[in-house]
């Protein structure tokens, strides 16, 4: 079984489906068990997603909504490797 520190570490290959089948349904498992990284994962998603609308829209993102981002994922990571 995968820890959260391996969910951490893949989530972004995960989102991205590079990660191998065998490895994509082990991540799968334990994020069907684990509501933090779940948590985690659907966080980077969102964020993801909304950081691609902003280019879509050819907007520049400002250095402090940037500097806000990944002091929030960074807390998220911490808290997630905390419950761990």
């Amino acid at each position: 079984m995968l820890s959260c520190k391996d969910i951490t570490e893949n989530a972004n290959a995960y989102l991205d489906k590079e990660l191998p089948f065998f490895t994509r349904m082990k991540v799968k498992l334990h994020l069907s068990m684990c509501i933090h990284c779940r948590r985690y994962v659907d966080q980077l998603n969102t964020t993801i997603r909304a950081l691609g609308n902003l280019n879509k829209a050819d907007e520049t993102v400002s250095e402090h909504v940037v500097d806000d981002v990944v002091s929030r994922l960074k807390q998220v990571n911490q808290d997630t490797t905390k419950s761990n």
